[in-house]
């Protein structure tokens, strides 16, 4: 994970993402989308397995914890773009 020493953590109260609300998001995107700037297509995060799963739910969680991520993350562009009601992201 993310090399964060124990006096950069955050105790607070925060609710813990599961593991749900990272696989079911990924079932409903659609294959052969334009890749992101990780240059990773939405096949290879679908094919993750249960054990991937697990991963980027304690990684996402470990972000929340320790309010700390990859500077490499803050370099992207976010657009909304509302449809059909929803709101999609694009990177």
């Amino acid at each position: 994970m993310l090399d964060i020493g124990k006096e950069d953590r955050n105790y607070n109260y925060y609710r813990q993402i599961q593991e749900h609300e990272i696989k079911e998001p990924l079932k409903r995107m659609s294959n052969a989308k334009v890749v992101g700037s990780d240059n990773i297509p939405i096949e290879v995060r679908k094919s993750l397995g249960d054990g991937g799963i697990l991963w980027l739910t304690k990684l996402f969680n470990e972000i929340v914890m320790t309010k700390k991520m990859s500077d490499e993350w803050g370099k992207s562009t976010l657009i909304s773009i509302y449809k059909n009601k929803e709101v999609y992201i694009i990177a």
